[in-house]
């Protein structure tokens, strides 16, 4: 921290669930934000950060001092729906938030309290420890957090496990970068400027995505695939380069388990099937398959 007369510089780390993480530079004046910048390119920075940072974060002192913030818990006074409360004090906001719990154990059963709990910016130990820990103590049931990324997290971690990927600033040395449901030109921005390296040095962007989006505009290939039909696009491409000799069967068998079941259920899939399904065209597709097949290295982003 540098302090100057009443005015103090903090360094930080941007608190977003972002994938960028970037190193901030916080302005105080009298232990009020003034401004909000990324931090100076150091040997203490983040790398990937590069001096700047997204409108969202670089504003984000308009959301901590807007006059429309909610500053204390509020108590429902009117109807459901009616939008009509009253501010309340956080020991009686407790105090009845305990109250609702134990009554509805009473007279319900513990099985009646359902603990959904998500914040994709909460601080690690109240997401991952603090609050789960409590409703474990209570015996409440567990559910599952499906609102954000939940079946692709899960597949993720079935696959590769606690594998790590790569730096994101070896992007620049793909031949190859495919974007499957995700948008950097909204979230993890600083990812975008690699991808125009990729591309400036002869590389190619695919983009699998329903929506022409603002990555998807900036693509070499975009298969706005319908909605829902990943698993089909996925497969069908699994099982033609399984067809054509572009699987290297030995790595797959040394380091996976369940291939044969994969590509079992792969092969009921073919190229023409996905371009019925998925709703674009073959040659796309064929498009896809060659790229993936004869261009490395290569990169998959999911979202």
């Amino acid at each position: 921290m540098k302090n100057v007369a009443d005015t103090a510089l903090v360094r930080t780390a941007c608190p977003l669930d972002c994938p960028d993480a970037c190193s901030l530079e916080v302005t105080l004046s009298l232990g009020r934000i003034t401004k909000i910048d990324a931090a100076p390119v150091d040997e203490l920075s983040n790398p990937l950060t590069d001096g700047w940072i997204c409108k969202k974060v670089k504003h984000h002192a308009d959301r901590v001092y807007s006059p429309e913030r909610i500053m204390t818990p509020l108590v429902r006074v009117g109807k459901k729906g009616a939008g009509e409360f009253r501010q309340a004090t956080w020991d009686e906001a407790l105090d009845l938030v305990v109250i609702k719990i134990k009554d509805a154990i009473r007279d319900y059963g513990v099985d009646s309290v359902l603990p959904y709990i998500y914040n994709s910016s909460s601080a690690k130990l109240e997401a991952n420890y603090l609050t789960p820990h409590l409703f474990a103590r209570l015996g409440a049931p567990e559910i599952l957090h499906t609102i954000c990324a939940a079946t692709y997290s899960a597949a993720w971690d079935q696959v590769f496990g606690d594998m790590l990927s790569i730096d994101t600033l070896d992007v620049v040395d793909a031949r190859l970068v495919v974007v499957w449901g995700a948008n950097p030109a909204v979230s993890g921005t600083h990812l975008l400027p690699l991808l125009a390296k990729v591309q400036k040095a002869g590389g190619k962007l695919v983009v699998i995505d329903p929506r022409v989006t603002g990555t998807a505009s900036r693509a070499d290939l975009h298969l706005a695939i319908q909605p829902g039909t990943d698993v089909v696009l996925a497969y069908a491409l699994a099982n033609e380069l399984a067809r054509t000799g572009h699987i290297d069967t030995e790595f797959v068998n040394t380091h996976t388990t369940g291939s044969e079941e994969f590509f079992e259920a792969a092969s009921k899939y073919s190229l023409e099937d996905a371009s019925r399904i998925c709703g674009v065209s073959l040659e796309q597709i064929r498009e896809l398959v060659e790229l993936i097949a004869n261009t490395k290295p290569a990169v998959l982003r999911m979202g």
